[in-house]
């Protein structure tokens, strides 16, 4: 089978799991996948996805860092790795990886979030507001930043800023929609 028609397949699998949430099925496909192409760094991102879908964070991690092994800059196999050692509880280590993700997508609010949360897993609320503050700079009217930001000064004691920023979230996603 050429490149292409491997990738093709693969694709497809990932496309018909993803709508159709037969993650069990498209972890067979997957397996036989990284077992038949097992330098297709593609294949065991794909594996990891299903993993994590079936709640089996600790076999997806090891499949996100095949993929990576594979293919270092792969911004998203980096953030799926952040992803599994936050339900690992294992939050220094996704703080690493989210720091990878944003070597690679600096200008990505969403990872700026997700660096966010894992400092505020870690208590480290001052540099979790910065992130959020980034995550804003990027895009202001984000009302789950505006939240998470008025969560992280919450826990520096900085109340009136807090309201202001669950007033800008509330501004921006009202509750009585």
């Amino acid at each position: 089978m050429s490149n292409s028609n491997k990738s093709d397949d693969i694709n497809y699998t990932h496309t018909r799991t993803s709508h159709l949430n037969t993650y069990e099925e498209g972890l067979k496909i997957f397996e036989k996948a990284v077992k038949k192409h097992p330098g297709d760094s593609f294949a065991w991102f794909n594996k990891g996805v299903a993993l994590s879908k079936l709640g089996r964070h600790k076999e997806a991690l090891q499949s996100y860092e095949k993929a990576l092994e594979l293919k270092p800059d792969d911004y998203t196999a980096w953030n799926n790795k952040g992803v599994a050692l936050i339900e690992l509880g294992r939050c220094d280590e996704a703080l690493q990886a989210f720091e990878k993700v944003l070597k690679y997508k600096p200008k990505a609010p969403s990872f700026w979030l997700k660096k966010g949360l894992v400092l505020s897993k870690l208590e480290r609320y001052e540099e979790a507001l910065q992130a959020y503050e980034k995550a804003l700079e990027l895009e202001p009217n984000d009302p789950a930043a505006w939240q998470k930001k008025g969560v992280a000064l919450i826990q520096l004691g900085r109340n009136k800023e807090a309201l202001e920023a669950y007033d800008k979230a509330l501004e921006l996603n009202p509750l009585d929609k």
